[in-house]
Order: structure tokens, then C-alpha cells, then sequence
């Protein structure tokens, strides 16, 4: 989760995120 500089907290809740941001 290197590309999410602010949501971590919500990332950290929400594994599919991640998947958004590096499939993004």
C-alpha cells in the first residue's frame, strides 16, 4: 500500500483497496 500516502488506516480495513490502488 506504498501508492496510498493517506488512507492506510482504511486500507489496513479494507484489504480489497490495495487491489485498487495496484490494479489501478
Amino acid at each position: 500500500a506504498v501508492l496510498a500516502e493517506g488512507p492506510l488506516d482504511r486500507v489496513q480495513s479494507d484489504p480489497r483497496v490495495i487491489e485498487v490502488y495496484l490494479g489501478r
